[in-house]
């Protein structure tokens, strides 16, 4: 992958294309890019494999919102961090596709995923300090996107969408628990 990211760089940087950056930064693009789309690759394999579309789209929207705004784990190398990505996703949608859950399950599973979040911070991940105007932006921002996302659990669970009000509840836990381990390994790490 190295070596696409290399050749992905250096293309872009003869083109020019803004002409004011370094190399360097022409090559961590590239790399996020290519990162990025190997993730997105892999939660469509995982959505056509399990024949769950709509779900992992689900998933992957609140997921993706939550985790700017909350933080989370951040592992060392992308190949931690995309084998546990993809283990996280498939263990979701495993669960969602295999276990029946009441409402009143999905719906203490969801409360309390939205209590935690109202109570802890974001994390603040040793490779980015956030600063107190950040860290404001952040909760207000995480916590607009819990009101949205709890509009839309009660939506599913009004049209009696049961598997979706799990998926939903689930992935905001999942997301909770992702950033208390962030958290956790900051503190191990300091």
């Amino acid at each position: 992958m190295k070596k696409f990211e290399l050749m992905l760089a250096r293309y872009a940087y003869k083109k020019d294309s803004l002409p004011s950056a370094s190399f360097e930064t022409y090559e961590y693009a590239a790399q996020v890019a290519l990162e990025m789309m190997v993730g997105i690759l892999a939660n469509i394999a995982i959505a056509l494999c399990l024949n769950m579309k709509l779900e992992v789209v689900v998933f992957f929207f609140i997921f993706c919102i939550l985790r700017s705004y909350a933080g989370g784990l951040h592992l060392d190398k992308f190949s931690h961090c995309f084998l546990f990505s993809f283990a996280v996703t498939t263990g979701t949608m495993l669960l969602v596709k295999y276990m029946n859950v009441p409402l009143t399950v999905s719906g203490i599973m969801m409360g309390g995923g939205l209590i935690a979040f109202w109570l802890t911070k974001p994390v603040n991940d040793k490779n980015r300090e956030v600063y107190e105007e950040e860290d404001a932006y952040f909760k207000r921002k995480l916590r607009q996107f819990l009101n949205i996302i709890l509009i839309a659990y009660l939506a599913t669970v009004l049209l009696s969408f049961s598997r979706y009000s799990f998926l939903i509840a689930l992935t905001v836990d999942v997301v909770y628990i992702l950033m208390i381990l962030g958290k956790w390994k900051n503190k191990s790490v300091v």
